[in-house]
């Protein structure tokens, strides 16, 4: 822990100190829960544990590209080493983009079969067609005819990492061909989008967690940071449909988003399993407060319309 001290000597260029215009973080209101047997300095520390977890899964997801991105590829390798996925990615550094590796990653969708899907995998990665089946069947149940159980339904699959672009190129291509929705990126923002949905999962468990006897604390303190103004910072990247659609909006000049704003901003960017998890951190939200509900439902108007 000594390292964190003084994050400015013991940070690197993709991992900065805090942003010197972010706000303190010290910003949490003990009152907002009712745990009186709780230390105090454990309800600040669960609060700006999810304050960092929250501003991590938006400052990731803010520059994903949109589902209709998906199945969109350089038309050559020349293209993806140079101009490709520069708009949807953090990493700043082009050369780094440039030497890879990238991710190939499907996505589940209702227009294709288990087998067929399975049949295009074993094809385009030479893998076994077993080893294929159960890379499908995390997809999504709904491509599945023959399932005994799934242990985890994700969404997304990470097909291959591969350090040669001809492979990535022609792996995603494979896909394309029967129109899966396939994505080419570069393997840092494939494993940062992994990194936030982990990081999503814990902290909707944490939230399902009792802290000395109290069922909602731990949601109380997450519907507080939800509600806060999201840190604005200066060097955050922002995907362009993104930047068009605030800059377009009539209040965007005036109005501050709130974390839980951006949350609803992003959520078409997340895949079936992360979803599924917001669903059941909003339920739980709602649920232990009525102010909670009102003011979702006020974020989400304001947001959709």
């Amino acid at each position: 822990m000594d390292l964190y001290k003084k994050p400015e000597l013991h940070s690197c260029f993709e991992h900065p100190a805090a942003d010197p215009s972010d706000p303190p973080r010290d910003t949490f209101d003990p009152a907002y829960t009712d745990a009186p047997d709780v230390p105090q300095e454990f309800k600040r520390a669960l609060y700006e544990t999810f304050v960092i977890c929250i501003e991590y899964i938006i400052d990731v997801f803010q520059c994903a590209p949109p589902p209709d991105h998906y199945g969109r590829l350089p038309k050559d390798m020349k293209e993806l080493k140079t101009k490709w996925g520069q708009s949807h990615t953090q990493l700043h550094d082009a050369a780094k983009r440039a030497e890879g590796p990238w991710s190939v990653a499907i996505y589940a969708d209702e227009r294709h079969n288990e087998p067929e899907l399975v049949r295009q995998m074993a094809h385009a990665t030479g893998a076994d067609y077993d080893d294929c089946a159960d890379w499908v069947r995390e997809l999504d149940t709904l491509v599945s005819y023959t399932l005994v159980k799934v242990a985890d339904v994700k969404g997304r699959k990470v097909i291959m990492t591969p350090t040669s672009p001809t492979v990535a190129f022609h792996l995603a291509n494979m896909f394309q061909q029967i129109d899966v929705p396939v994505s080419l990126r570069h393997a840092y923002d494939t494993y940062q989008e992994s990194v936030a949905s982990t990081l999503l999962d814990w902290v909707t468990d944490i939230c399902d967690c009792h802290v000395a006897g109290d069922p909602d604390l731990t949601t109380q303190i997450m519907a507080q940071v939800l509600r806060e103004d999201k840190f604005a910072r200066a060097t955050s990247r922002i995907a362009p449909d993104l930047r068009r659609m605030l800059r377009d909006t009539d209040d965007a000049r005036t109005r501050v988003w709130s974390r839980l704003d951006w949350m609803w901003i992003i959520d078409n960017r997340l895949w079936k399993q992360a979803k599924l998890t917001t669903k059941a951190l909003y339920a739980k939200m709602m649920t232990v407060h009525p102010l909670n509900m009102r003011y979702m439902g006020e974020s989400y108007i304001m947001v959709r319309c």
